[in-house]
């Protein structure tokens, strides 16, 4: 399965405006709502939430992948979100790249796909 087959046109964002992670999430919860008009944007972030609490999707070089499993969902649906800004994320908090940190290694992630 290739990942043009998985992401309408509808659920891709080219410019991600968001303030911090929380906000990125409910921005992709958002978009995936739109796959399953019958599941509920909000009940879709919270399974991103839920994932992206037991360890970040960020995999490096400002990519994450935030996902999750939703009940009553027989399918892989996909968006896609691009962010002019990136996120330096630490266990406790997710702040703008270049802003102060008190994390001695933080990671850079920009949710992209979910």
């Amino acid at each position: 399965m290739r990942l043009i087959d998985l992401v309408a046109e509808d659920r891709i964002e080219p410019s991600l405006r968001a303030a911090d992670k929380r906000s990125v999430l409910r921005a992709l919860g958002a978009l995936l709502s739109r796959a399953v008009p019958s599941l509920d944007a909000a009940a879709i972030t919270r399974v991103l939430e839920e994932r992206e609490a037991l360890a970040s999707t960020g995999v490096g070089d400002e990519v994450a992948i935030p996902h999750g499993r939703m009940e009553g969902l027989d399918r892989i649906v996909a968006a896609l979100a691009f962010s002019e800004s990136a996120w330096t994320s630490t266990p406790s908090t997710t702040r703008p790249r270049g802003s102060s940190s008190r994390s001695s290694r933080p990671r850079r992630t920009r949710p992209i796909t979910s």
